[in-house]
């Protein structure tokens, strides 16, 4: 029996780029989530980015005004993305979302889907999304959750909690619901040798569910640095902290640099708000 052709969607172009350097051990495996080491089993599989523009202009002022919807729900989901692959969805068996926004776009887009292709979603954090939405807007979206959870033919969570409150909090079947186990490429995160170790304390993560503000709160004397692409503001007499605006998707450093910046630091922090998404799970592992 031939094995069925899987669909991978996630912002596919930077991940694409590094596939190479992920094979020959010059980058971390585990944000392509287990798909190499599926396909060293013979499965079939395809990118699909999720990033994708519409090719049309009809398509593209669609995803315009979704995107405008999308500052006041802070909720990125966007059905217009989703009909610029449809091609790929048509091609492949098994389509798997790794990301919330594209996951509760493709449950919102089921009857327009081939329906031979089964829908795979995955949540981060699916229990704090109709939380951030503005006030008046919670109950839009939780209701869009709810349509968009009927769309999915399995629903996998990033944590434990989550997964349990979304089963309570939607209804959701348990048998159609699971767990997934998240890794961390330890060949590529390993001590190393001969290098200098430092006093530094390192805090890295750019999801919403970081509290930098509470750490920059803290009597800390050492010199701190902060990777992340969100907006942190410093107050000015802390003169010891330095934020490097990027991630390990995008930014000023490359993994390597990374990596050597986690080896000689003394100290990993991970400021985290108290949220159902598992936020620092990657960088704590």
């Amino acid at each position: 029996m031939s094995k069925p052709r899987l669909l991978y969607l996630y912002p596919g172009a930077a991940r694409a780029a590094r596939i190479a350097d992920a094979r020959a051990g010059g980058a971390p495996r585990e944000f392509f989530y287990g798909m190499l080491g599926l396909e060293a089993r013979g499965y079939p599989i395809v990118i699909g980015d999720t990033h994708t523009d519409p090719a049309n202009a009809a398509g593209r002022t669609f995803m315009s005004l979704e995107i405008l919807r999308n500052r006041f729900t802070k909720v990125g989901w966007s059905r217009a993305r989703v009909n610029a692959i449809q091609d790929a969805f048509t091609q492949n068996d098994v389509a798997i979302s790794f990301t919330d926004g594209f996951t509760i776009a493709m449950g919102l887009s089921a009857r327009t889907l081939p329906q031979t292709t089964k829908r795979v979603g995955g949540f981060m954090g699916l229990c704090d999304l109709s939380e951030r939405a503005s006030p008046l807007l919670r109950g839009h979206v939780d209701r869009t959750i709810r349509k968009s959870l009927s769309g999915l033919d399995h629903i996998f969570f990033f944590g434990s909690a989550d997964r349990h409150e979304a089963i309570a909090r939607y209804g959701l079947d348990p048998t159609q619901t699971s767990e997934f186990a998240f890794g961390v490429d330890t060949e590529f995160w390993c001590p190393g040798d001969h290098l200098p170790e430092s006093e530094d304390i390192l805090a890295v993560g750019s999801d919403p569910s970081r509290d930098y503000q509470t750490l920059l709160s803290a009597q800390i004397n050492q010199r701190l640095r902060i990777l992340t692409r969100l907006n942190v503001t410093v107050p000015p007499h802390l003169t010891k902290v330095d934020v490097i605006h990027g991630s390990l998707q995008s930014g000023v450093l490359s993994d390597r640099e990374l990596r050597d910046l986690y080896r000689t630091a003394q100290i990993i922090a991970v400021p985290l708000k108290d949220v159902w998404q598992p936020t620092g799970q990657s960088v704590t592992m």
